[in-house]
């Protein structure tokens, strides 16, 4: 999608002859971004303690949202850019660190104060969330996440008429609390607890995101899972990250993975067990390049893509922070079965996406030739 800014927009609509159009939804996206760009107050905590903050699970952005990122992002060169550097690439006046400096929140909180510092209303762009992004952020680009995304949500809402908003962390989640922007000294810390309300949250007091609620709530308000596969085939470089399961010992050096980097990641294979638990239904998201060649993937390297599929395992997931193992390793215990209840239901779950594509592209050969196809014995084999 291109796009690009005008005197019009800058002023909250488009003149057209003796018409005034109101601005769409993704171009006040677009507006309030730059209004976060340009935005100079620099608070020393965020704006708002844990409990006065727009709950997690209400932090999930629209189509419109992801329109507007499109085009805001693209129009300062980001969207080629992964997304570690997306979210705080030194010297970026327009990672959402920089973004969110005004606030201390996450973006889409960060869009909302916005909005009601011009009164205006950002419901159309940030609400409920019904639908979880998973996705790992090594290799991924903030172009393709976005366009996957755009793109499901388009396929979905056309489908049933129902507008949807995603919960993707790069947005509902604050960066600068993850980055540790905020942190104090234990000195520090001592005077922010003498000084706090009664009842004060302790992740804020020592100025850290609250991620023991932040991912859980998202999840308990969902009803769908996007999960982004791509890339679907390929090798690639594992980042220096221990296991989720320490008991594994450490990964090995040089390692080179293949196939989709979430289901390698700890957080995909938890947000993946907690949704599936609760019976969400899951679609499988591509990036340009694997949708462009997925029916010649399907018929030449199926079994590559099912032995992907099928090869998930917990253990072998890796996490960025260790202090977040704990909480992760917790939640998964917990489920019914375990981890090793988790990998089966998201084998189970892959294979079954992967038969219905198959299927489809069946449909696509002409009768004649069906029989001939290798893609019948593809099939079978699942």
């Amino acid at each position: 999608m291109g796009c690009s800014s005008s005197k019009a927009a800058e002023v909250g609509a488009l003149a057209l002859k003796d018409v005034i159009v109101p601005l769409q939804e993704w171009e006040r996206a677009v507006l309030l971004l730059e209004a976060l760009r340009t935005a100079t107050e620099r608070p020393l905590l965020p704006v708002r303690s844990h409990s006065d903050r727009l709950p997690s699970g209400a932090r999930g952005v629209s189509r419109d949202f992801v329109r507007g990122a499109r085009c805001f992002f693209g129009n300062v060169g980001l969207l080629d850019k992964v997304m570690g550097d997306v979210c705080k690439e030194a010297g970026s006046e327009t990672s959402v660190c920089a973004l969110t400096l005004s606030t201390g929140l996450s973006l889409a909180e960060s869009i909302v104060l916005c909005a009601e510092s011009r009164k205006e209303d950002a419901a159309s762009l940030v609400g409920e969330a019904e639908t979880f992004f998973s996705y790992s952020w090594t290799g991924t680009k903030l172009g393709d996440m976005l366009g996957a995304v755009d793109r499901e949500l388009e396929r979905l809402e056309a489908a049933d008429g129902r507008k949807r908003y995603v919960w993707v962390d790069m947005f509902c989640a604050s960066q600068n609390l993850l980055a540790g922007h905020y942190f104090a000294s234990d000195a520090e810390k001592a005077e922010l607890k003498a000084k706090a309300p009664a009842g004060a949250h302790p992740a804020y007091l020592a100025r850290k995101e609250d991620t023991d609620n932040i991912f859980g709530d998202a999840l308990a308000s969902v009803k769908e899972l996007l999960l982004y596969m791509s890339p679907l085939t390929g090798e690639w470089d594992a980042p220096p990250h221990p296991y989720l399961f320490a008991e594994r010992g450490e990964p090995p050096e040089m390692w080179t993975r293949s196939g989709p980097g979430s289901i390698t990641r700890a957080w995909c294979i938890f947000e993946m067990g907690k949704c599936l638990q609760k019976d969400c239904d899951l679609h499988v998201v591509l990036n340009d390049s694997d949708r462009a060649g997925f029916e010649g993937l399907l018929t030449k390297r199926f079994h590559d893509i099912a032995g992907i599929v099928a090869g998930v395992d917990a253990r072998d997931a890796q996490i960025s922070k260790t202090e977040d193992r704990d909480y992760i390793r917790k939640e998964i215990d917990s489920l019914p079965g375990g981890p090793g209840a988790v990998n089966t239901a998201v084998c189970a779950s892959l294979q079954r996406w992967l038969a219905d594509e198959g299927r489809a592209a069946l449909a696509k050969v002409p009768k004649k030739e069906r029989g001939t196809t290798s893609l019948i014995n593809n099939l079978g084999s699942l």
